[in-house]
């Protein structure tokens, strides 16, 4: 995923990944009570640059 790691300008040693879990917990699973944060405390957005913005122009 080289794109992702220049758009994001983050070096190439980083490695992107995404975990997603799914299913239902287990009868017996202890699941924490926590509050669900806003998009806006989890979340970055990234726009790409358009062709007139590009670099040297």
């Amino acid at each position: 995923m080289g794109f992702l790691n220049k758009i994001l300008e983050r070096p190439s040693h980083e490695k992107p990944f995404v975990l997603l879990v799914v299913g239902h917990p287990a009868e017996n699973a202890q699941v924490p009570d926590i509050g669900r944060k806003a998009l806006a405390e989890i979340s970055s957005f990234v726009t790409a640059k358009t062709e007139s913005e590009g670099e040297g122009k």
